[in-house]
């Protein structure tokens, strides 16, 4: 967030511009498409074998998913104010990556066979991987903004060391 002073009009002293990074908010609906790909294609993962109660409880289990698009979101609006959004983001991405590469392991196993309907679940499992990624890269190359509270310490080049005198 950057105030400027408007000189032209003298009825108008300080107006806001809102630096907000375009990256987030598409990256915001990429998570909400990762998730509801996810939630489609849980029927295909789960099995014939599987009960609608199974599925029930996984797309309870998967909600916390959208956590992600609605710190995307925050960020975008107000970064300086969220900004401890971003080291959580950045582990939510290697957690959701790291058991998505789990669920590749077990699927592309020793004893699984070639069966062609896994391919989708493949490539969605590939597609959700590279997205975690992609906002994974976005988050550590981001730069935290200018007057992040707590980034530095107001007035530190002023400060003097303070003595007592003895008397």
């Amino acid at each position: 967030m950057r105030l400027i002073d408007c000189k032209w009009n003298p009825r108008v002293h300080f107006a806001m511009i809102l630096k907000r990074r375009t990256i987030l908010l598409p990256c915001a609906a990429l998570e909400v498409f990762r998730y509801t790909l996810l939630l489609m294609k849980l029927p295909e993962i789960l099995g014939d074998s599987a009960g609608s109660q199974s599925s029930f409880l996984l797309r309870l289990l998967a909600a916390p998913n959208l956590l992600f698009p609605a710190m995307l979101f925050l960020l975008w609006q107000n970064e300086q104010k969220y900004i401890a959004f971003k080291p959580l983001m950045l582990l939510g991405k290697a957690v959701s990556s790291f058991a998505s590469i789990l669920f590749l392991a077990r699927l592309l196993g020793p004893g699984t066979g070639a069966n062609p309907a896994n391919l989708m679940i493949i490539l969605t499992i590939l597609g959700c991987i590279l997205v975690d990624a992609f906002v994974a890269l976005i988050m550590i190359t981001m730069r935290s903004p200018e007057n992040t509270p707590g980034a530095s310490i107001a007035g530190a080049k002023e400060a003097a060391i303070e003595t007592v005198a003895d008397n």
